[in-house]
């Protein structure tokens, strides 16, 4: 598995994205500012989970949201993607998620709260640091749910540390990968189709994890 993340993209593509950034970015600015002077902009504040710093030991400090969830259900963690954060990739699924599954989100090293590295890292090294997180937090098994860059981390964790404190083989039978549609932006620009496709593809990768001996 080649564990060095390239973008395909275009350079056209990267302009249309960065045009595109730049225009999300405006309207947020114009929203804050229209709150601030006390206009309703229709927009509510997303509910978030309880969030706080957890120490990996000789690893680092990362920041981490967890929301408990039904008692004894199925442990989530979510895998943001490159450039964003846990809350910014996530915010949307958190609480429909959290209907079902006890839900944990991380900011990967170098991003947002995360780990501060000054070194070069590698996805094995973010792989790594959930597999940490899942000890300090006392979880030995667990769905790791990754979204682009967090695929790979989730294989990566799987394919590490599936025979060590974590049982993920049988989160993830014969490694399946379950795909939910939408463009890269879904997870906010499309959260309605998003967010459903998410929990179908949650819930039917838990009820393949049955319980084995070690």
């Amino acid at each position: 598995m080649c564990s060095r993340w390239r973008s395909s993209t275009s350079e056209a593509e990267l302009a249309a994205a960065a045009t595109g950034l730049g225009e999300l970015v405006e309207r947020a600015g114009s929203a804050v500012e229209q709150a601030g002077a006390g206009t309703d902009v229709g927009v509510s504040a997303p509910q978030l989970p309880p969030g706080r710093t957890v120490d990996l030991p000789g690893r680092g400090r990362t920041f981490v949201r967890e929301a408990a969830g039904p008692a004894g259900a199925p442990t989530l963690l979510l895998l943001h993607r490159w450039t964003v954060t846990a809350d910014l990739n996530w915010f949307t699924a958190y609480e429909p998620l959290s209907r079902h599954f006890r839900v944990i989100a991380l900011d990967h090293r170098g991003h947002g709260q995360g780990i501060r590295s000054w070194k070069p890292f590698r996805l094995e090294d973010c792989a790594d640091d959930d597999a940490a997180l899942a000890q300090v937090l006392g979880i030995d098994r667990l769905i790791p749910v990754g979204y682009s860059m967090g695929g790979p981390v989730a294989q990566l964790l799987w394919r590490r540390h599936r025979h060590r404190q974590l049982r993920l083989a049988e989160a993830i039978p014969e490694a399946e990968v379950v795909t939910v549609e939408g463009d890269h932006g879904s997870c906010v620009t499309d959260a309605d189709l998003f967010v459903p496709g998410l929990l179908e593809a949650c819930r039917g990768v838990a009820a393949l994890a049955t319980p084995r001996s070690c």
